[in-house]
């Protein structure tokens, strides 16, 4: 829906920073298995499961954007992924584990190579909006919720972009409680559920080229409580 302006939006979400590298990629995805463990990463911890030294790993850390950290300098979240309590709740491999966005728990099980029992709420009727995501789709328990999107600032993204980006992206129960929403929130665009899932296909292949990804055991299909 909206094709035009989500077409646009969409360039604007892949372009906020470069493909990673072999090395980055390695590192990036390492961190994200750590964070899905429910603890706080320290730099020591990531060289060691990264088979790098500790100050590369510092060094690439400190390098990139969506890096948040504890008051002892440990990654408590990381692009989409926090241990930190978000409104956004999924269920992987019995770890309870949080999201940024929406739209990160439709991309963060292909990273973690998994299924994801998903939970959020409808930020205008606050409906619950519970979703099994995996690598060959997206289910939804009863009507398909939507999903709102705003075109990133990159510089603003850069400094926050929880603040700057996330906290925009949410999904909502029905298309008539999407549009209250975005009628509050000219900039923002809807997607259907299908299209927001396919988009974060895309931002994994843009920022992992040539990584191919799989499906572990599935073993997260029990609800959250």
């Amino acid at each position: 829906m909206e094709s035009m302006q989500l077409d646009r939006i969409s360039e604007a979400i892949l372009g906020l920073h470069p493909p990673l590298e072999g090395s980055e990629q390695h590192l990036s995805l390492a961190l994200y298995r750590l964070l899905a463990a429910g603890e706080a990463v320290s730099s020591e911890a990531l060289a060691s499961a990264a088979g790098v030294e500790r100050a590369q790993a510092e060094t690439v850390l400190s390098g990139w954007p969506g890096i948040y950290r504890d008051a002892r300098s440990r990654v408590i979240g990381y692009w989409g992924l926090t241990i930190a309590k978000t409104k956004h709740r999924m269920l992987i491999a019995g770890k309870l584990l949080h999201a940024w966005c929406a739209w990160d728990t439709l991309f963060l099980p292909e990273l973690l190579e998994t299924a994801a029992s998903v939970e959020s709420s409808c930020p205008v009727t606050g409906t619950r909006i519970a979703l099994q995501v995996g690598p060959e789709g997206v289910e939804a328990e009863g009507k398909r919720p939507f999903v709102s999107f705003i075109s990133p600032d990159p510089q603003k993204a850069a400094d926050d972009v929880v603040r700057n980006f996330c906290h925009f992206i949410y999904f909502f129960a029905t298309e008539q409680a999407a549009r209250k929403w975005t009628a509050e929130h000219p900039a923002a665009v809807l997607a259907t559920l299908d299209e927001a899932w396919q988009l974060g296909r895309r931002r994994n292949a843009r920022y992992y080229p040539g990584r191919q990804f799989s499906s572990g055991p599935d073993r997260s299909r029990s609800a959250i409580r």
